[in-house]
């Protein structure tokens, strides 16, 4: 499944429910669940912004937090990327 550039946690929890059959709410829901949201060892009070849009590959069954995680983790890769980058060239 593909999630465009720009989209919000709704649109992307749409996208999961179209294709995967799960339930858009519960997905929107964990996004901004505290303590989901610490399970990833992030302090942040949303995942609003920090899902990686890009097409995925999700085998039928797969849970709402396992796509959760795959999304936060392939924007983490990005933003440490930058981070790194930054650092090299002093700009952080």
């Amino acid at each position: 499944m593909t999630f465009p550039e720009g989209i919000t946690i709704k649109t992307f929890a749409k996208i999961v429910s179209n294709n995967l059959n799960l339930d858009s709410a519960a997905f929107v829901e964990l996004c901004n669940s505290s303590n989901f949201i610490n399970e990833l060892g992030t302090e942040v009070t949303t995942l609003e912004g920090l899902l990686k849009p890009s097409t995925y590959f999700f085998s039928e069954g797969t849970s709402i937090e396992q796509v959760i995680k795959t999304l936060y983790t392939e924007q983490s890769k990005v933003i440490q990327s930058f981070d790194s980058l930054f650092k090299l060239c002093s700009l952080s």
